[in-house]
Formats: structure tokens, sequence, C-alpha cells
């Protein structure tokens, strides 16, 4: 749990790195790119198959990576938007 602690921590503080080095061109293109990777874990499906116990667990499968692809995602424009605005 510790070790999952400080990976997230690192990828937060690298979010706030990121937003503070940006200009507002670039915040403009990141943001896009960003919206377009939201867009693409949203529509991963996994093919289903004749077993019904298989494709509940696809299903389950498929709402835990739309999670946590979206999560990492918005935590990442997070992080650049409070480092860009507080770039000190």
């Amino acid at each position: 749990m510790r070790l999952i602690n400080i990976l997230i921590l690192i990828f937060l503080l690298s979010a706030f790195a990121i937003g503070s080095s940006l200009e507002s061109v670039e915040q403009e293109v990141i943001e896009k790119s960003l919206d377009n990777v939201s867009m693409i874990m949203q529509n991963i499906t996994l093919e289903s198959s004749d077993n019904q116990y298989t494709d509940g667990m696809f299903t389950i499968l498929e709402k835990f990576v739309n999670f946590i692809g979206v999560t990492f995602v918005e935590v990442m424009r997070l992080g650049m938007s409070f480092g860009s605005n507080n770039s000190e």
C-alpha cells in the first residue's frame, strides 16, 4: 500500500511540474490530447463469449479499465492546471 501511495504522489508531482512549465499554446494542445485519451478510455470494449460468467467478468474488467484510465487522465489534467496556475 505504501508503494502505491508513493507512485500516486510521484505521478501528481510530475503533473504539477509539467503544468508549471507549460505555455498557454502548449496547454491547449495537451488539453485536446487528454480529451482524446479520455474518450478512447471510455470506448474500450471486450468481446463477448457464449459463457455467461465470462461475459460478467469482461463487463467488470471494462468498467475497471474505464475507471482507472479516466481517473489518471483527470488527475493529470488537475495537476497540470494546478501547476500552471501556481507556477511558483
